[in-house]
Order: C-alpha cells, then structure tokens, then sequence
C-alpha cells in the first residue's frame, strides 16, 4: 500500500470512529425513528462497537504506515500522540455514555 493512501485510511477511520463515539446517541435516536423501531439502546451498542472497530482499523494504518517507514518521524510521531489522545478519549465517552444507557 502506498503511503499516501495509508494517510488517507488513517484519517478517514479516525473522522468515522470520533463521529460515532461523540455523535452515537444522537445517530441511535435517528435510527430508532426511522429505521426498525427497536430500542436504541441497542443501536448506541452497536454504534459504539463500530467506533472502536473503526479505531483498531486505524491503529492497523498507523502500523502499516511505521512499518512502511522504518522509523518513527517527528510528524508520525506527532500523528501517533493524537490519534492515541483521541481514541482514548473518544472511547472513554462513548464507553461512558453506553454504561449509563445499559444502567
């Protein structure tokens, strides 16, 4: 894979995984009302697993871009510091956010 398009996985998986973790009750109540009528509770799981999917697959473009590069650079360094930040903390949150649906 070209490096370019690791970058590209990268930062798309990253904008789709922080979009359903912060935005998964929102999408969960959308998709309650117009979709099958079941409760959303189990649409905010099932939201929430997709997001931390979506953070593992860019873990995996963040590994393959490392191991394209044979070293680690001050801007993958950089790039490696923020996505962990904003996993972490998106994870964390949607995390919460289920716990407290589920009781």
């Amino acid at each position: 894979m070209c490096v370019r398009k690791l970058i590209i996985g990268l930062l798309v998986s990253f904008a789709a995984a922080t979009w359903l973790c912060w935005n998964g009750q929102g999408i969960a109540y959308y998709l309650n009302e117009q979709f099958v009528a079941i409760d959303a509770l189990y649409y905010l799981t099932g939201l929430s697993i997709a997001g931390f999917l979506f953070y593992l697959l860019g873990a995996y473009f963040l590994f393959c871009l490392f191991k394209r590069r044979g070293k680690l650079t001050p801007v993958l360094a950089v790039i490696v510091v923020i996505y962990s930040i904003g996993a972490v903390l998106s994870s964390y949150f949607a995390l919460f956010v289920t716990a407290m649906w589920w009781g």
